[in-house]
């Protein structure tokens, strides 16, 4: 940041009073421009030292990085969540084609609202401004003139995507004349990682993929302007889906702690009738000619004091995770969410630093990886390669080349995760699976079942054959396919035991 002394202090001055507290930004002063603007992925905020709403310029900036749109993912969301109410083809051209336009008026709505309850010298300048406006036909100068007497428009919802085909319902007609009126403080910049978060979330809230993944490219084609490789932006798209399952599973790991009785040394003073060392006695009387207790004589205390560890240490451990990716896992999506359970307890691993191995198979092992701690890899070869789209149409579900695999690799003390829609009629020779379990019996392991069928007997049927050949940990989770979603609380259950 620099300009004069004035302007800098006064800069100073609203970024230290800006509620909620600014995000971290740079400020490039430049004299001669025209209209303040910021850059979403930077987090640059520029404006003219001699403008005079500087106060409302600085703080209508900061509030497009703190909320509206924050970032360019939330941008992208609100892109595809107005264009998918759009019916009529027309519409949805014009919108494409003038979402910057609409977003900024929408954006600007909001923000100086708020602004003009929240800082009087802000509401002055709005009013300066509005007093010298010819017309109110432009949507975020009618709302300004609202707050400025204390009124909120109706159309301004707390549904951002509402408020914004409102702008475009009530300007389509004249959006090429209003255009060059308007002041654009953010522009679509493309960025990748933004939209690929964007992504995950939009799938996450239950929007078919083929439409997002349509959406995605429209919007960097037509609105950005930015010609991407697809094989780029499903790059991003797979890391920004590994990193939003890692969070989530440190989120909401809960971390009991055990209390330990400990002492801590501190400093204290001697008093009349405490014991004193002889040596403290002498440094004492040289450094001040007299001895008043309580008050010159310091002395080292063991203080008694309670301290909380966590119950789960750090590294040591290891966890196998068996995932099947038989056909049968596309029915209610149900190889999705045991994707994401994957991911999730990968990311539970690595918060531990827990060595892992994996395994995917449908009646073969189709795809394995060794013990490891390098966790993001083997999410991302996990991600790129399970699919049940890409596996043989005649495989069908059995662990057993799997189980055999591990029993190959294993360490003692391990814990086995199992995710599967397995049903027992399902083994030609039941009998091969309990042998596959006793191949392991020797290891020690904890066996962990999570299991999507259509009777909660089979978890039951299945503990107790790991159990009949001498596998004592055993746990299972019964998910009804109908409510497969619900794998991940069972996954979320199992790591904060």
């Amino acid at each position: 940041m620099g300009g004069a002394p004035d302007v800098m202090r006064e800069l100073e001055r609203i970024r230290s009073t800006h509620i909620p507290i600014p995000p971290p930004h740079q400020v490039v002063l430049e004299p001669k421009l025209e209209t303040a603007d910021c850059d979403l992925k930077e987090r640059v905020i520029r404006l003219n030292s001699k403008s005079q709403y500087l106060e409302w310029d600085y703080r209508h900036e900061i509030e497009h990085l703190n909320a509206y749109p924050r970032t360019e993912k939330e941008m992208f969301k609100h892109y595809f969540k107005a264009l998918r109410q759009l019916n009529d083809g027309n519409d949805r051209k014009l919108f494409k084609k003038y979402f910057t336009i609409i977003a900024n008026i929408t954006y600007d709505s909001y923000i100086d609202y708020e602004l003009a309850q929240r800082y009087d010298n802000v509401r002055k300048q709005i009013e300066d401004y509005v007093r010298k406006l010819p017309s109110l036909e432009i949507p975020c100068d009618e709302a300004r003139a609202f707050a400025i007497r204390d009124k909120k428009p109706k159309w301004l919802k707390d549904d951002v995507v509402k408020a914004m085909l409102y702008v475009f319902h009530k300007l389509k007609h004249r959006l090429r004349r209003v255009t060059p009126k308007l002041r654009i403080h953010i522009k679509p910049q493309g960025d990748i990682i933004a939209i690929a978060e964007g992504m995950v979330e939009l799938l996450d809230e239950g929007y078919p993929w083929e439409w997002i993944k349509e959406q995605a490219k429209e919007y960097l084609r037509d609105v950005v302007g930015k010609r991407v490789r697809w094989s780029e932006l499903m790059e991003a798209y797979v890391d920004a889906l590994i990193r939003s399952r890692f969070n989530f599973a440190i989120k909401v790991t809960f971390e009991p702690k055990v209390a330990v009785n400990e002492a801590r040394g501190v400093w204290d003073v001697w008093r009349l009738g405490d014991p004193i060392d002889e040596l403290e006695l002498h440094e004492c009387i040289r450094t001040y000619g007299i001895l008043v207790p309580g008050c010159n004589t310091l002395r080292r205390s063991l203080v008694p004091t309670r301290k909380g560890i966590p119950k789960r240490g750090r590294g040591g451990a290891r966890i196998a995770i068996l995932a099947d990716c038989s056909g049968s896992m596309s029915e209610h999506r149900k190889w999705v969410y045991a994707r994401d359970a994957v991911l999730m307890l990968l990311g539970f691993a690595m918060h531990y630093r827990y060595e892992a191995c994996l395994s995917v198979f449908t009646n073969f092992n189709a795809w394995s990886h060794e013990w490891t701690s390098d966790h993001y890899s083997l999410a991302r070869s996990f991600v790129r390669r399970y699919n049940p789209k890409k596996m043989p149409f005649h495989s069908y579900t059995s662990p057993i080349q799997s189980l055999a695999w591990l029993s190959e690799i294993a360490r003692k003390g391990m814990t086995v995760y199992l995710i599967s829609d397995m049903e027992l009629i399902e083994l030609s020779k039941p009998r091969e699976l309990e042998v596959a379990f006793s191949d392991l019996v020797s290891f020690n392991p904890r066996l962990v079942l999570f299991l999507i069928s259509h009777s909660r007997r089979t978890v039951d049927k299945i503990a107790k054959m790991a159990r009949r050949v001498g596998l004592n940990d055993v746990k299972g989770y019964w998910v009804n396919p109908l409510e497969a979603k619900r794998l991940i609380d069972e996954v979320i259950k199992e790591i904060n035991v």
